[in-house]
Parts: C-alpha cells; structure tokens; sequence
C-alpha cells in the first residue's frame, strides 16, 4: 500500500513525456536550496556495470564509516530500492514525507518522473545527513538529470552501443554523451574501455579538461582458482572470493577500488584500509546481475540488455556451464539489438523461449518473429514463462537474460515460492 501511495504521488507532481534538458532540474534545485549541498558528489555513468560499481562503492565506504546515500535505477522489486542510505533502502514513509515537503513548490516545473526521483534522492540525502551521495546515472549523461549537479568525482564504466534513439547511433555519439559527466579540473575515473572507445573518451575530455585515471592501469590482478587477488599503489590485499561472480564484475571492483581510494584520501582525509575493501568485495550483493539463484541444475538471472552486455554473459557462461547447454528465457525491449544480443548466446542454448517484458515499450510476437525469421524458438507470455521456470527447473538449466524489467519480475516470483527460500 505505501508503494503504491509513493508512486501516485509522483504521477501528481510529474509529467509523462520524455523532455531532456537540464534547465528544470536546476531551476527545482534552486528553489529547493539544493543548488549547493552539504555532502560529496561521486556521479558514476558508462553502459554496462553502473549499477555494480556504485553499489561496490558504497560497500567500501560504508566499511570505512562513511554515511553513504546510493540513488540507483531502474528497480527490481520493490520502488524504494532506488534510495539507500548505508545498504538500507529507505523506507517508504520517510519517502512520501519527503515528496509531500516538497511536492509544492516543484509541481509546476514540468518534471519527468526520473527528475523528480532524482532530486527527491538529493533532498532526503540532506535531510538524512549523508557524508556522501553516489549517483547512478540514468541515460546517457549529458542531459540526464543527476548531471545537474556538480560532481566531485565522475566515474565511467565500460561504454557499448545502445539507446541509439537518445544517444546516437555510433559509438563517438554515445561516447560524447557520457563523457560529459566529466568536469574541467577534476578526475574522472575510467574503466576498461576498447582502444577505439577509450581513444575517443580521451579525447573528448581533453577538451572538457578534466582529469582522467583508467583503473586497469592502476589496479592488476591476479587469479587462483575462483579467488582474485588485487595489487593496487602500496598495497595488495589477500587472494578473496568476491560474492559477484562474473568476469565482468573484476573490472568494475577495480574501478570502484581507485574510485573509494581517491575519494577517501583526497575529499575525506580518510586511510584507505585493504583489509575493509576486501570485506565489501566479499559482502556485496546485487540481485539480477549474474545472480546464481540455483547452481545443479544451474538457474541464473542476469539483467544484461545490450550485445556487450550479451558477451561478458557468454564468457562467464562458459565458465560455468562447461559443455552443457540451458534454456534461455527472454525479454527485449523493442529499442535493442535484439539480433546482436541472440548471437552471443546462441551456442549454450538448448532452447530459447521469448516472453514480453513489464514495459510499453517491449517486443511483442510479432517483433520476434520480424527480427528472428530464421531461428526456431517459443513465445510465452509472462506468466507462462514464471509457470515454465517454477515446473522445469529442476531438470533443465535456465538462464532468464534480456532485460532488468523481466528479471525484477521472475525475482518476485521466485521470492514467493517456498522451494527459492534462500532468497527471503
């Protein structure tokens, strides 16, 4: 009930059309006194591994007694989830409190829903007394509205094609979208990028003027069975088992690591301690991204979304299938390289099964059959496809993929079942 009071007090104050442009966002912050805040900004974009980043960064600074606020997006389950201060999501009433302080003098400024989410997150992070707020950024960068506000450090993790309709449809547009999260004398930290993608990044920011810092230089690792060491500056912390278990999750530890580390040292006049890095890498948990729900047979859910997205899938796949194959469940959004995106998987499928995601903006059956002439597959509706995991898990391999609207949906599903108790 009191998500549901959350969420139609939104639909009172904001507009439904997509509107890109910062003036509005600025103009509420002004008016709510929030055009110069009392904590430190890191502001973290890229394509694929945001949500992994921000939320490993959070882990080592609340580790090392930080008071961090964490605004995310898109949710999985639950609305709130999208607002955490110190791993706890806030609960809804100190939301709705918060919109009703000030819902009034902001109603009128034609927000979208994210603005007002956004600028919700920076008024209960002063409220709340934070130290710091990291900010997840929605789309692209440039005009997406956590880029109102000045950051203290920018972070990008790893760029790829995708939002072709917003961004551009080559990888200089969207590169140059994302980059300008950046400031002019102030460090941005990078990812590992490809040559072609990094050199444009660089390039671009030569003329913004910031400070770029590319965590696979400065961090190296080293691997011994299932467990990563990391050799980092004048430190190197024990060989750990990281509770996110995909490749792809490596590079963005190393980024959230020089991330916490310059942070820490240069804003905060704070030690940065190996040994509670190594707790918040072995604590962090972020349902949806190569979660293993399930390991024999294996039953995992990953909100990959684009093809780049699709091949770091593929090579962890690899790892952990060996030479079996499973049944892929999934759900594309309609503005997606859906062709792409099957390719990658193509060769540990024993079957693909494609189903609607919860969003307008899905592909339908008739999509799939435009975009897949040539490949045998199944269509099911949503509640089919939860029925089909609930009654053939136990015998097949699954992997539900394709977007993180359907995998909050499954998860919830999955919640609600006594046979998946480990997820309560």
């Amino acid at each position: 009930m009191s998500e549901k009071k959350f969420i139609n007090l939104i639909k009172t104050i904001s507009v439904e059309h997509w509107n890109f442009g910062l003036e509005r966002v600025k103009n509420a912050l002004e008016i709510l006194e929030l055009n110069r805040l009392p904590y430190k900004i890191i502001l973290v974009g890229g394509t694929n591994g945001k949500g992994s980043t921000v939320k490993f960064i959070q882990h080592i600074l609340v580790e090392h007694g930080i008071r961090t606020g964490l605004f995310t997006s898109p949710h999985l389950i639950e609305y709130n989830e999208r607002f955490n201060i110190n791993l706890d999501n806030l609960p809804y009433y100190v939301l709705i409190e918060g919109l009703s302080e000030i819902k009034d003098k902001i109603k009128g400024l034609n927000l979208t829903e994210f603005e007002v989410l956004t600028i919700l997150s920076l008024y209960l992070f002063k409220k709340l007394s934070v130290d710091v707020c990291i900010l997840e950024v929605g789309l692209g960068g440039r005009l997406d509205a956590t880029n109102a506000i000045e950051p203290d450090i920018s972070v990008l993790t790893r760029i790829d094609v995708d939002h072709k309709n917003f961004l551009g449809n080559t990888i200089e547009e969207i590169v140059k979208e994302k980059t300008k999260i950046s400031r002019k004398d102030k460090r941005l930290v990078i990812a590992k990028q490809t040559n072609e993608t990094l050199n444009i990044i660089l390039e671009d920011i030569d003329l913004i003027g910031s400070n770029p810092i590319l965590s696979d230089d400065e961090v190296k690792t080293e691997f011994k069975f299932n467990k990563v060491k990391f050799i980092f500056n004048e430190f190197e912390t024990d060989y750990i088992t990281p509770s996110l278990t995909a490749d792809y999750q490596i590079e963005n530890m190393k980024t959230a690591l020089v991330t916490s580390y310059i942070f820490l040292r240069d804003f905060l006049n704070v030690r940065f301690e190996h040994q509670k890095f190594q707790r918040a890498i072995e604590k962090t948990k972020w349902p949806g991204r190569f979660q293993v729900i399930k390991e024999n047979p294996l039953l995992l859910l990953d909100g990959s979304h684009n093809p780049s997205g699709f091949k770091a899938l593929s090579q962890s796949l690899e790892k952990i299938l060996k030479y079996e194959k499973a049944v892929f469940i999934i759900g594309i959004l309609k503005d997606k390289d859906a062709e792409n995106m099957i390719d990658k998987i193509i060769l540990f499928s024993k079957e693909i099964i494609f189903t609607q995601v919860p969003s307008n903006r899905t592909m339908t059956l008739g999509d799939y059959k435009k975009v897949f002439s040539n490949l045998n597959f199944t269509y099911m509706d949503i509640e089919k496809a939860k029925t089909f995991i609930l009654k053939r898990y136990p015998f097949e391999n699954i992997v539900v993929c394709g977007s993180l609207y359907l995998i909050g949906e499954i998860l919830k599903t999955l919640k609600q079942n006594k046979d998946f108790q480990l997820l309560a």
